[in-house]
């Protein structure tokens, strides 16, 4: 037989095709990678390259947070990390958009693609977001706060949290859907916000006055996924609601205390912040109420009666979580030596949240009572002594920037009356007993 016979033999049995006898599917692959080239959203493996991409983000945050550094707060610093690490980070997604990084503190952060399920968050995501119910505060004093961390909306729908930023001295409210993953649906990073509410329509927020941010309250709707700013809330003269965050800012800030949520309905307490102090109980004589609705993608705000009453006040919730339920559960009533102990040896937990300015804020209103107490016990100089702890709480919080405007306004009126050597405000809520001897 002719070798060549054997060759072509060979060659039948793994044909090398021409151009004209190319199968069409072979066609139509070539065809596939080639517009996949040029269309990204039709590249075969575009979800496993975000994926690739986010996890190595991951383990760049990982390394971060093991050796104590800071984490970087855009994704141009994530990808100078990783260069330093020996590790590329892509910074545009497959559909040419830049990754979305956000991290809101040292133990809370996340990334995500334009591919939903590509996304990673920083380690217990999940358990950050645990939903606290409505507090109005039983434990905190005559004048209920916001939620104190994180509150389940009315539907049931998304989670509303604030963390405190380790780079910037301000408190950032995150909402996430209220499912396994906690998917982010929409984070303000413009404002400090000091309070928020969950009501039927939306979220109510309040924030200070910032480099890039506004004063005053705002309202996020989750079906528009718009925040709208409420002018006419703090100043009558302001007829129109504004969309975005980052819209002139106004001339002065205002002291805006969030106090209860009834049928649509909110009651602010407020007072221009000149930068002096201002008494609670003054702050709390000058309240207004506002009934605030989404109507066809249309805010309606009006004016409405005063309606807060102490009567709403309710016992903790269950269902907290760790942290909160920490906190509630310290006492306000009882032998005041161990009350004061443990109120002390517990601020060292909360320093890094935002439960720590309400922890300064109660613990100046403990050794207050306290110094009351022992002035009536005609214990005078033990009285000097308390009183001038709650000075220094009360100086230590007016000068936090994460603090709430009005209460750090209101700590600064408690340092001003110590100077001036005026008898405290008592807490009616704090009943402290010490020994007849």
């Amino acid at each position: 037989m002719n070798p060549t016979d054997n060759l072509s033999n060979l060659m039948g049995k793994n044909r090398i095709f021409s151009a004209n006898e190319f199968p069409f599917g072979w066609w139509a692959f070539c065809i596939f990678l080639m517009i996949s080239s040029i269309e990204p959203r039709l590249f075969f493996f575009a979800k496993w390259h975000e994926t690739k991409n986010t996890s190595v983000i991951q383990t760049i945050m990982e390394q971060q947070e093991a050796s104590g550094e800071s984490l970087p707060e855009t994704i141009d610093q994530l990808k100078e990390r990783g260069q330093k690490l020996g590790l590329n980070v892509e910074k545009f997604d497959s559909l040419g958009h830049p990754y979305e990084f956000v991290s809101f503190s040292s133990t809370a952060w996340y990334v995500s693609g334009s591919i939903n399920s590509a996304d990673n968050r920083s380690p217990g995501w999940t358990e950050m977001f645990q939903a606290t119910p409505s507090l109005k505060g039983e434990k905190l004093g005559p004048w209920p706060q916001a939620s104190l961390m994180s509150e389940l909306s009315l539907d049931g729908r998304y989670i509303a949290r604030l963390f405190l930023s380790d780079t910037e001295p301000y408190r950032r409210l995150i909402v996430v859907n209220n499912n396994s993953k906690k998917s982010p649906v929409w984070v303000d990073t413009i404002n400090n916000v000091e309070a928020f509410k969950w009501m039927p329509s939306g979220l109510i927020y309040t924030t200070s006055l910032t480099v890039k941010g506004r004063s005053g309250a705002h309202f996020y709707v989750p079906s528009e996924g718009v925040s709208y700013f409420l002018g006419q809330i703090t100043d009558s003269k302001m007829n129109g609601i504004s969309e975005g965050l980052d819209q002139t800012r106004d001339s002065s800030s205002y002291n805006i205390v969030l106090l209860d949520v009834r049928d649509d309905k909110v009651e602010f307490a407020l007072s221009k912040d000149n930068g002096l102090g201002i008494s609670p109980e003054i702050l709390f004589q000058s309240r207004k109420a506002f009934q605030i609705k989404s109507e066809k993608n249309q805010i309606v705000v009006n004016q409405v009666p005063l309606f807060f009453s102490p009567s709403f006040a309710t016992s903790s919730p269950p269902n907290l979580s760790p942290l909160v339920e920490k906190f509630l559960n310290l006492a306000l009533v009882g032998p005041g030596q161990t009350i004061l102990e443990e109120w002390q040896d517990s601020a060292a937990h909360f320093e890094k949240t935002p439960l720590f300015v309400e922890m300064l804020w109660s613990l100046g209103a403990l050794y207050r009572n306290a110094s009351i107490d022992f002035m009536d016990m005609g214990k005078t100089s033990d009285s000097k002594t308390l009183a001038s702890y709650a000075a220094e709480y009360a100086l230590t919080l007016s000068r936090r920037k994460d603090a709430p405007t009005w209460m750090k306004n209101c700590a600064l009126w408690f340092w001003s009356e110590h100077q001036l050597l005026n008898r405290p405000l008592k807490n009616p809520d704090i009943k402290l007993e010490w020994p007849t001897q």
